[in-house]
């Protein structure tokens, strides 16, 4: 069966590329939206702290609400970046913030 992708010995693994990467649909707009949104907080933390003083009674309620949103949509972006399901010869691997698990081929 020639031009079927299947090595000659029988080995149909070896009509896989070496690896293929998916990430979620949405990886790159959740990835941008996350990202901007934690660049808006930190500039409305730092604006906030310069515009208002440290004398301000809502000083330490306002700067940790805006670094808060900073820190939030900071770690979103990063699992959105992260976060993805690898395939190749050996089997699939699956790629999140807090492990990696491989499923081997049977």
């Amino acid at each position: 069966m020639t031009g079927m992708g299947v090595a000659d010995d029988g080995d149909k693994r070896g009509s896989l590329p070496p690896r293929e990467s998916w990430h979620h649909i949405l990886r790159r707009p959740m990835m941008y939206s996350n990202a901007f949104f934690s660049a808006v907080g930190l500039v409305l933390a730092i604006s906030w702290i310069f515009a208002r003083g440290r004398d301000s009674p809502s000083y330490v309620v306002a700067s940790f609400s805006f670094v808060s949103l900073f820190v939030m949509f900071g770690f979103g972006a990063w699992v959105a970046y992260k976060t993805r399901i690898e395939a190749d010869l050996n089997g699939l691997h699956i790629i999140t913030i807090v492990r990696k698990k491989d499923i081997p081929l049977d």
